[in-house]
């Protein structure tokens, strides 16, 4: 499957995950250096009840500007179970 968000392409599914109703899901998304950093990624968010308000996302640094490691916080403050898919460029 290929994602496509204006002129980037996502091709490689980094994961995929549940989180129930009222909870939370963190993963890492890889470990990068100053000569290898992230190039990018997409983050979908599957739910019938899914609002603004009912979803925080957010991607934390963890290390140096040398060296770090990328991590994905999801909420889900719904009463419905949220799918999320989480997309990368190769």
């Amino acid at each position: 499957m290929i994602h496509k968000m204006a002129s980037t392409v996502f091709t490689e599914r980094i994961a995929s995950f549940t989180i129930e109703p009222r909870g939370q899901q963190h993963i890492t998304l890889g470990y990068f250096t100053a000569k290898r950093p992230a190039k990018g990624f997409c983050i979908e968010l599957d739910s019938a009840q899914l609002t603004d308000e009912s979803t925080v996302a957010e991607i934390f640094t963890v290390g140096t500007e040398s060296k770090y490691k990328l991590i994905l916080s999801v909420a889900n403050y719904s009463d419905a179970t949220l799918r999320t898919e989480v997309w990368g460029m190769k």
